[in-house]
């Protein structure tokens, strides 16, 4: 069994929730600001039933990569479900909420470190751009 590094953790997360046609995936590396986690993944769905689907996949193609989730939180609900991987914490949206809690304020502008403006948030809103936060370009460039 091959033990994943955060960010081939994380980056594994974006991939299967693209599978599942996930909306607008971004990972943010938050390890030299907290000790809760190296990566939170962001993403999101257009319902409940896609947030469910999407959260089903992650943790399959986790599980066989050998990686299994501390914790669930919001599974029951499916508007916004936490999945703690301890590394990384991915956090999966239903749209509306999404932008109701807009975790990515806390981050820099989209171009801040490369992200492709398509995998970037589209919305008309105001960028805050604390420098202890930077955005992790996905996929990665070569």
């Amino acid at each position: 069994m091959v033990i994943l590094d955060s960010i081939e953790k994380a980056r594994l997360a974006v991939k299967a929730a693209q599978d599942k046609k996930a909306s607008e995936p971004v990972i943010l590396k938050i390890k030299d600001l907290t000790v809760v986690a190296d990566y939170f993944v962001i993403c999101s769905g257009e319902s409940r039933t896609q947030v469910g689907a999407i959260v089903d996949y992650i943790e399959e193609r986790l599980s066989k990569a050998g990686e299994t989730p501390r914790s669930i939180e919001g599974a029951n609900y499916k508007n916004w479900v936490l999945i703690d991987y301890g590394d990384v914490i991915v956090h999966v949206f239903e749209s509306e909420t999404r932008y109701y809690y807009d975790l990515e304020k806390l981050c820099p502008t989209p171009h801040g470190l490369g992200l492709h403006p398509a995998h970037a948030p589209a919305r008309n809103l105001p960028w805050v751009r604390p420098s202890w936060i930077r955005l992790i370009p996905y996929p990665p460039s070569n």
